[in-house]
């Protein structure tokens, strides 16, 4: 996935990267820590919803994988 045309985002400090996706026939939105220079982060993709407070990021990782390429299948949990 490129996140400038020109590949430019050795420019910036932190990418992150916001996109919608449909999870159980309804419209969802995702956020995800893609780059932050010097510092560790989650990569997990997250559920994310904007209200009258501001954003709120779901505190659980998308039990998903396969989202952002479009064929999504539930992750299996470890036993």
């Amino acid at each position: 996935m490129r996140f400038s045309q020109a590949d430019t985002s050795f420019l910036v400090d932190a990418i992150i990267a916001m996109r919608y996706v449909e999870i159980e026939g309804r419209l969802s939105k995702l956020i995800s820590v893609v780059k932050v220079r010097g510092s560790g982060h989650s990569t997990d993709l997250r559920h994310y919803v904007i209200t009258d407070r501001g954003i709120e990021i779901d505190s659980r990782p998308m039990p998903f994988q396969g989202m952002l390429s479009g064929h999504p299948s539930a992750l299996k949990s470890p036993d």
